[in-house]
Formats: structure tokens, C-alpha cells, sequence
């Protein structure tokens, strides 16, 4: 049976308080609020359902939609494990071919060795393979919780002189946003990173990078992350049912924005600060398969 999901509507009208709206917090109070949740959460797990459309590598630019349910689980340290079941996308082996596949996949990340295993959709394991840097069928959790690009957002902030533009509402609560200093390229293109923060919760329920080429184009969105339906899964930590991760095209003559990809997902079973098990962020392979090692060689040192 086909999974539907609703699309993620936004709305960012102007927020609507009682009387005036309350002055903005300092960048400081963001920080030190978001730093709150940082430190709250040890870890955390998630079984999520994801549609898929990719179009940024597909003959023809024609997206293609696959389905897959994802158990993912991240400690603050940045380790990870997921265990995926779903679709995934083949090319050929005509040329321009492109079809779809079942599959499963796992992978696990202990901070230095990424292990993953690809199996069948009947289980059957088919090849291993060890890396430096995990990669991931889903989203990490982490990316829309308290982080952006693998960092934390409060890092990004200090790093990148952030700081408190507006209030802004949305999922009619007010939120404020923050954002980076600009950086400008040695192309004359600007860069900025954006956050949506609600700061009784203390939680990020948008982030953005944003791209400016000339004044005249202005600034233009090129990644994002929505994370909505928050809800207090543990006490004080306010977590996303929904959420949306998206990677457009902008057109260099400030044309309308095409969609790359995107990740549509239904969040359930949020569990924080659990005890895991030993082992979890490595993998145990099958004595009889192949394994693939695509691991760096070190450098070798200079003999004393």
C-alpha cells in the first residue's frame, strides 16, 4: 500500500500577539536556551517514513519517488546506527534507464569506522563494506532537532557572529529568527545560514542556507530543514512528528527554484536518553562475505 503524506504547508505570517510583541531576546539568551536542549539530550531514536523524490541526477531532470522506513539512532558524540527497509534507485543497464529496487540496509558509526551491510529484501545480506564517514539512507535525526551540517547550531552561531533578526510565527507560535554573519565568496556570492527558533520549547523548527548572487536577485534559498508537530516526548524536550528536508536548484538568471531532491518524513517511536547496548555503532558481518574496505591509508609517519 502506497504511503501518503500530507505536504508540509508553512505558514510565516507575521506574528500575532495579544498586546505588542515582546522585545527581542539578545543572541546570547538564543544560545544559552538552545544550549539547554543541547545538554539535555544524551541521545536519541526514531523510526521514520520517508517519500523521496530525487531529480538532481535523473535522465531527463524527471523525478523519481521511492519509499522507505528508516530506525536510526544517535548519540550527542555524533555515533549513529540506522536499519533502513525500502526503495532505492538503479540506473541501466541501458543507457538512461533508471528503475527502482527493495532493499535493506544498515549502518553503523562508533566516531572513526562507518560499517554498513546491504541485504536483499528478503534479508539475504549481498556485500559489506567499511569507510571512513557514514552515509545515510534517511536523515540524521540530530539534523532536525538541535544541529545543521552535522554541527550544532549554538557552534555555528558563535562561529559565524550570529544574530537575532525578528519574530516571526509559525504553526501559529511565535518564533525568532537568528541568523550568520554574511560571508562572501571570491565570486562576489553571499552566504548566510538561518534559524527559526522557538525559545519556550527550545527548539530549531526551521533552518535554511541561503545564497545571494547580486542585490537585484536577493537572498534565495538553497537547502532546508522544517521540522513540525512538536511534541514533548520526554519532559522539557520537544521533538518533530513531521519533518521535511529539501535541496532546490536556483537558477543563475533568478529564475524560479526547481526541487533536487527531498525527503518527506513521518516521525513515531521518538525515544530519548535510552541505555544502549554495547556494540550498537558497529557492525558484525557474516563470516562468508566479501567485504569492501574503502578506507583512506594513513599517511605514514616519520620513522624516530
Amino acid at each position: 500500500m502506497a504511503l501518503h503524506l500530507a505536504l508540509l504547508i508553512v505558514c510565516l505570517a507575521p506574528a500575532r500577539f495579544e498586546t505588542a510583541p515582546p522585545p527581542l531576546p539578545t543572541i546570547d539568551e538564543v544560545l544559552a536556551r538552545l544550549d539547554r536542549t543541547e545538554a539535555a539530550i544524551d541521545n536519541l531514536s526514531v523510526t521514520t517514513r520517508y517519500v523521496k523524490h530525487d531529480r538532481s541526477m535523473m535522465p531527463g531532470n524527471k523525478p523519481v519517488r521511492v519509499e522507505m522506513t528508516t530506525k536510526f539512532v544517535v548519540d550527542r558524540e555524533g555515533r549513529s546506527r540506522y536499519d533502513c527497509e525500502g526503495e532505492q534507485v538503479n540506473f541501466g543497464p541501458k543507457k538512461g534507464e533508471v528503475r527502482t529496487y527493495k532493499g535493506r540496509w544498515s549502518m553503523a558509526f562508533d566516531g572513526k569506522v562507518a560499517t554498513s551491510l546491504t541485504s536483499g529484501a528478503d534479508g539475504k545480506p549481498h556485500f559489506a563494506e567499511i569507510s571512513d564517514y557514514p552515509a545515510w539512507h534517511g536523515v540524521n535525526p540530530l539534523e532536525f532537532t538541535t544541529r545543521y551540517f552535522q554541527k550544532t547550531v549554538t557552534s555555528t552561531l558563535r562561529a559565524k557572529k550570529g544574530r537575532v533578526v525578528e519574530w516571526k510565527a509559525r504553526q501559529s507560535r511565535p518564533v525568532v529568527v537568528a541568523e550568520t554573519e554574511v560571508f562572501t565568496s571570491k565570486d562576489g556570492k553571499g552566504w548566510k545560514t538561518r534559524y527559526w527558533i522557538d525559545m519556550e520549547r527550545g527548539v530549531i523548527v526551521r533552518r535554511a542556507a541561503l545564497m545571494m548572487r547580486t542585490p537585484e536577485q536577493g537572498w534565495r534559498e538553497y537547502t532546508r530543514i522544517e521540522s513540525d508537530d512538536q511534541k514533548e516526548t520526554a519532559p522539557g524536550i520537544w521533538l518533530p512528528m513531521r519533518m521535511l528536508y529539501e535541496s532546490v536548484d536556483v537558477p543563475a538568471d533568478g529564475g524560479p527554484e526547481e526541487m533536487s531532491w527531498r525527503f518527506e518524513g513521518v516521525n513515531s517511536d521518538w525515544v530519548v536518553n535510552q541505555k544502549l547496548p554495547d556494540g550498537l555503532f558497529r557492525l558484525t558481518f557474516p563470516e562468508d562475505l566479501q567485504v569492501n574496505d574503502h578506507r583512506k591509508p594513513k599517511p605514514p609517519t616519520d620513522a624516530k
